[in-house]
């Protein structure tokens, strides 16, 4: 497995929109209609390193009502303090997260940064 697989905090987002394909083989997007504030943009990544943090951080910033997160392996200080953020806001917030793969160093920060915040 590759290094930062491991060590990185893998989150899946899936932003759903009427009028535009996404081809799996390819990653990119089909022609459709220009996205409007009824049709958002479908927007991908994967690693960190590829745009997914950022794209991610994105979302978080973007909630207007609550965000619901799962994750595998949560290691991310960054998105935690982003999750915070959007709390402090007035956002409904939940994590959930694998027990088996958030016991090391590097997911107990950032899981201690939110649930001190309470976030569930």
């Amino acid at each position: 497995m590759h290094p930062n697989i491991k060590r990185t905090a893998l989150v899946l987002l899936f932003i759903a929109t009427i009028g535009a394909r996404v081809s799996a083989a390819t990653g990119t997007q089909e022609p459709g209609p220009q996205a409007t504030a009824q049709q958002p943009r479908i927007e991908i990544a994967f690693s960190p390193e590829a745009g997914g943090e950022k794209l991610v951080l994105k979302a978080i910033d973007s909630a207007q009502k609550e965000i619901r997160l799962a994750a595998y392996s949560f290691s991310s200080l960054t998105i935690a303090k982003a999750l915070v953020s959007a709390q402090k806001r007035g956002i409904d917030v939940r994590v959930m997260v694998d027990d088996k793969r958030n016991h090391g160093k590097s997911s107990i920060a950032p899981l201690n940064l939110m649930v001190n915040a309470g976030i569930p």
